[in-house]
């Protein structure tokens, strides 16, 4: 059962392969400066319808920080909450932890071409008709912009990225 959704000042999306240990310590200290905000691993329990979540998260939050990595960028889903953010008139902040834009662009697999679909079709939205994570990260750039970006870069190697998957960071 979902329980009702309370304000928060935030809801933080990001791509976790780079970006977990990233959000946990970034929601440690937004905490500790008495901001409160909506991270899936702290504020989502496992069972729960999590897409109906997630909304509701994104609908209850003021902000909408969006963490920018490569996973994030090119995540199908990522981008839904982003363009649901957006379509909700929520202000967008995005944090570039590590950019890059010379990803391998990969086929989606029919799972995730189906999300992208049915979101622009469920909200009246001209469908992007996006097949690759080069279509995603196209999509990405061109919602947030390419302005205002908060800096907090991060030289990550896969092997950084496998570590810091299995240790705990929040």
């Amino acid at each position: 059962m979902i329980m009702p959704t309370q304000s928060k000042d935030l809801f933080i999306s990001y791509g976790r392969r780079e970006s977990l240990g990233f959000v946990g310590r970034l929601h440690q200290q937004l905490k500790l400066a008495g901001y409160d905000g909506w991270f899936d691993k702290v504020n989502i329990p496992d069972g729960e319808d999590y897409a109906q979540r997630i909304n509701q998260c994104i609908e209850s939050a003021h902000n909408f920080v969006y963490v920018m990595a490569p996973r994030c960028l090119t995540s199908p889903y990522c981008l839904v909450e982003l363009e649901y953010a957006r379509l909700l008139g929520k202000r967008v902040i995005p944090i570039n932890q590590m950019v890059i834009f010379n990803t391998q662009s990969q086929e989606l697999s029919d799972g995730d071409k189906q999300v992208m679909a049915g979101f622009y079709k469920r909200h009246n939205l001209p469908n992007q008709n996006i097949q690759t994570t080069q279509d995603v990260l196209d999509c990405s750039i061109a919602v947030v912009g390419r302005t205002d970006w908060l800096a907090a870069e991060e030289m990550l190697s896969d092997k950084d990225c496998d570590n810091r998957n299995s240790a705990r960071y929040w």
